[in-house]
C-alpha cells in the first residue's frame, strides 16, 4: 500500500488522532496531502490551515472556527444568547467576538468527521510559538475529538529550537524546562508519522494524473509513459 492510501485509511478507520508527514522542503508533502484529501470518506470535512507567516494563536482559531462554520453571523445566529455574554459591542455598533471564546464553547458534535490539517509549521512566524500548536493540536484530538494531520520539516524545528537555545537560553529554560521540548511534546502529540525520503510517490502521481486524462491511448501506453516520465521527473521535481 502507497503512502497516499496509507494516510487515508488511517484517518477514515482511527479518531482522536494525530498524523504528521515530515519531510525536507519542495519534497511535495503538500501535494501529497492534496492526493490523500481525495481518497477519504466523502462524509469527512478537511480544514485545513496554512501557517506560513501566523502570527497568532487567535489567528489560527478564528480560521479554524470560520472554515467550520462559514461566517460569523451564522455562528451569532446560532448561538445568540451565548454569543451576548462574550461580544463586546462598540460605540459604532460593531462585533467583535473573541474567538477563544467561540471554539471553547464549540462542542464536539461540531467537530465530527473533521479533519484539521496544519502545513508549513516551520514557516510560521516568531511570535507563535510551537508550543502553542502542539497545544491546539492536543487539545483538537482530546476535547474536540477530531483528527489533526501536522505537516512540516523536522530538521528545520530542530535548527530553529537550537537557535533559541542559543538566543535566548533563559527564556527557553522558562518556558519549556527542558532543552529537548520538542521531542518531549511529540512524543506527547503525535501518534504516527509518516517520513517522505523522496518524491518517488509524488512524482507518480502527478504522472498517474496528467497521463489518466488522454482517453484515446491505449493501457500499455499509459504504463510505458508512466514509466518513462517517472525516470526522468523524480530526480528534478520540487513541488511545494
Amino acid at each position: 500500500m502507497n503512502k497516499i492510501d496509507t494516510i487515508a485509511n488511517f484517518l477514515n478507520k482511527k479518531s482522536k488522532k494525530c498524523l504528521a508527514i515530515n519531510g525536507s522542503w519542495g519534497i511535495g508533502k503538500t501535494y501529497l496531502w492534496k492526493q490523500v484529501e481525495k481518497k477519504l470518506s466523502k462524509d469527512k470535512k478537511v480544514v485545513y490551515i496554512d501557517l506560513f507567516g501566523k502570527e497568532s494563536y487567535k489567528q489560527i482559531l478564528e480560521e479554524i472556527v470560520f472554515k467550520i462554520h462559514g461566517n460569523y453571523n451564522k455562528i451569532a445566529n446560532t448561538f445568540s444568547q451565548i454569543i451576548a455574554k462574550i461580544t463586546e459591542i462598540k460605540s459604532a455598533g460593531t462585533i467583535n467576538i473573541n474567538p477563544d471564546a467561540i471554539f471553547s464553547f464549540l462542542k464536539k458534535e461540531d467537530f465530527k468527521k473533521v479533519i484539521v490539517c496544519f502545513d508549513n509549521i516551520e514557516r510560521r512566524s516568531n511570535n507563535l510559538s510551537l508550543k502553542e500548536i502542539l497545544g491546539l493540536v492536543n487539545l483538537l484530538k482530546e476535547e474536540k475529538e477530531c483528527n489533526v494531520v501536522v505537516i512540516f520539516h523536522e530538521e528545520e524545528l530542530k535548527e530553529q529550537d537550537n537557535n533559541l537555545t542559543e538566543n535566548n537560553k533563559e527564556e527557553q529554560a522558562k518556558q519549556y524546562n527542558s532543552k529537548n521540548w520538542y521531542q518531549t511534546y511529540k512524543e506527547k502529540v503525535i501518534d504516527c508519522e509518516i517520513t517522505i525520503k523522496n518524491n518517488d510517490e509524488v512524482a507518480k502521481a502527478i504522472i498517474k494524473d496528467k497521463v489518466n486524462k488522454y482517453t484515446k491511448i491505449t493501457d500499455e501506453t499509459k504504463i510505458l509513459l508512466k514509466l518513462l516520465f517517472l525516470k526522468y521527473i523524480k530526480n528534478i521535481i520540487v513541488v511545494i
